[in-house]
């Protein structure tokens, strides 16, 4: 099972990787708490309860640091590098499946009090110069991703759809880029992705209708 965070990165990554090449990807990403939605309506209720009585809030039990009201940036268990499990994962499998072993990928991975989709602040250096102009236009022809020209996208505007949102194109050189991008995980994480390749396996005739 992939992690869960690498499609929504992976989605905008191809995009760029045919006609500029990632040479570096630096991804801040920001998972959601979806596998529990029980566990967010307990946060929710815990800490109004406790902020209206006026008490402190209980200590943190399930994550390294009280959840509500805040974010908190270790997701996994940390290995000998001081890298989380989930930091790990997003590297590796990004690598993976683009087909870059030699890519430099690097992930600050932090847990959100959101019910669903994962974020990710996401830094691209590209093989060579090119633009957000030219970027852009990559990302609206592409099936499968939103691209928002102005303004800003959030977990909450994307849950329940299959796309990734990317939002706040900019360029830092002509080879260096960064963005924003968001996508619901329980649908393009899981159910969308195992559509998406049963209908290329279909196209491609591995597999009888």
């Amino acid at each position: 099972m992939h992690d869960p965070a690498v499609p929504v990165v992976l989605g905008l990554a191809r995009r760029v990787d045919p006609q500029h090449g990632p040479e570096l990807l630096a991804v801040g990403d920001h998972p959601h708490l979806a596998r529990d939605l029980p566990l967010v309506q307990r946060l929710d209720s815990r800490h109004v309860e406790h902020l209206v009585a006026g008490e402190p809030e209980p200590a943190a039990s399930i994550f390294p640091r009280p959840l509500a009201r805040n974010v908190v940036p270790q997701v996994g268990s940390f290995d000998a590098d001081g890298w989380s499990g989930e930091e790990c994962k997003v590297r590796d499998e990004s690598k993976k499946m683009l087909g870059l072993p030699e890519l430099q990928v690097s992930v600050t991975a932090v847990r959100v009090p959101v019910r669903t989709a994962h974020s990710e602040a996401v830094f691209v250096e590209t093989q060579r110069e090119t633009g957000c102009a030219e970027l852009a236009s990559a990302f609206e022809a592409s099936p499968g991703i939103v691209f928002h020209c102005n303004g800003i996208v959030t977990p909450r505007d994307v849950e329940g759809t299959d796309d990734v949102h990317v939002a706040r194109l900019r360029m830092e050189s002509p080879r260096t880029f960064a963005l924003w991008c968001v996508g619901d995980q329980l649908r393009k994480g899981a159910a969308t992705n195992a559509v998406q390749i049963l209908e290329l396996l279909l196209e491609k005739g591995y597999l009888a209708a």
